[in-house]
């Protein structure tokens, strides 16, 4: 049978947290391509299998199986059996796209096969010539059975450690010079200028801060400050945690996935703050609290406004930014600049400088959550 055109992947085995992230990555142009689909239909599978028991049980069920699917492992090491494309733990982007590439190319092999095949041999197991691994998959009959025993077998989630094995920590939003000038120009989306006196534009313009990562981090903030101990943001893969004393983040995963939490929704109590009175210094990759919270906020806005925050408050840097550090949003400067001078609302920003509205929201946003407004005495919180 002819191998369908379009490549579908099915995720069976992971937390919550993870399938989350993992579906919002599928849904984006970082999987070229490759769409999700449910298990019984899927022409591959990505599988949570990170204990050796689970790994044997999947074993198992797949030998000797005349319909075959390729199968990307997910494991705590890099050995796995013959016929698994593994996919170690830490889970980072780089490691899942190098993964879906062969991923790609063994479907390919697989599509290619299936043209010059003659429905004689369709039952017989073969090996792709010139492959590197072949793929293990599951017959379709026994796929739920398989699915179970992984599920069993998976460990308890909860809050992870952050150790490197090095010691030696980096920086964590640490761009190369493309990716840096694509995110800064994702920062402020693309959205027209509305009139927020409208209610449909108002609604078309706001997003909810609750369900959002950027809420998750500025409370484990508030979190921290006030109980002077470091606090760790739950619900989310690896261990993001903020420091009050350093005033700083670290973060042991790659920082791609931070951009992915950015753009995803959590529900209620999924993202939760715990306090880590072990660790009194960041042990893996880190960046300042107003570096980390100008990203997170800029790229959770992309041009869009808090619900409950206001347009037409005035408002006045303390500062100038140091985009150095922090992503240089477009016209970031002239905003910088006209705000640093004098109080002025971001309706009356746009205005001045003939920017368009998005770019001054976005700007707004990020400065707001990384603390570089001035504060009046006595000023209430606008959201």
């Amino acid at each position: 049978m002819t191998a369908p055109i379009n490549d579908t992947v099915a995720l069976i085995g992971f937390s919550a947290r993870e399938q989350n992230l993992l579906e919002v990555f599928f849904s984006g142009s970082d999987a070229r391509g490759l769409t999700l689909q449910n298990p019984e239909r899927a022409s591959a599978l990505l599988i949570n299998m990170d204990t050796d028991s689970s790994l044997r049980s999947f074993r198992t069920w797949a030998e000797d199986r005349k319909e075959r699917r390729p199968v990307i492992a997910v494991v705590d090491s890099e050995t796995v059996p013959d016929g698994l494309i593994a996919l170690p733990r830490p889970l980072t982007l780089t490691a899942l796209k190098q993964a879906l590439h062969k991923l790609r190319g063994e479907l390919k092999l697989r599509r290619d096969r299936a043209g010059t095949a003659v429905a004689a041999g369709a039952d017989k197991q073969h090996r792709v010539p010139g492959a590197e691994t072949a793929a293990t998959a599951v017959d379709q009959d026994t796929f739920r059975a398989v699915v179970a025993e992984a599920r069993l077998t998976l460990p308890p989630t909860g809050p992870s450690g952050g150790h490197t094995a090095s010691g030696r920590l980096r920086r964590l939003l640490d761009w190369s010079e493309s990716l840096r000038q694509e995110l800064e120009q994702q920062s402020c989306g693309s959205l027209p200028d509305l009139d927020v006196s409208r209610e449909p534009d108002r609604r078309r313009l706001e997003f909810r801060l609750q369900g959002s990562f950027l809420a998750a981090v500025l409370k484990a903030v508030s979190v921290a400050r006030k109980r002077g101990c470091a606090t760790q943001v739950l619900g989310v893969p690896g261990a993001l945690i903020y420091f009050p004393g350093q005033d700083c983040f670290s973060y042991d995963l790659d920082p791609e996935l931070l951009l992915q939490m950015t753009r995803a929704r959590f529900g209620p109590d999924e993202l939760r703050t715990a306090e880590r009175a072990d660790l009194t210094e960041p042990r893996a990759a880190s960046a300042g609290r107003e570096e980390l919270l100008w990203f997170v906020a800029l790229m959770s806005a992309r041009g869009r406004l808090p619900a409950g925050m206001r347009l037409d408050h005035a408002r006045q840097l303390q500062r100038m930014p140091d985009f150095s550090r922090l992503l240089r949003t477009p016209h970031g400067n002239s905003i910088a600049e006209l705000w640093r001078s004098s109080p002025h609302s971001a309706l009356d920003v746009a205005t001045l400088l003939g920017v368009p509205q998005r770019c001054v929201i976005s700007f707004m946003v990020a400065a707001e959550a990384a603390g570089l407004f001035k504060r009046k005495q006595g000023a209430r919180n606008e959201r």
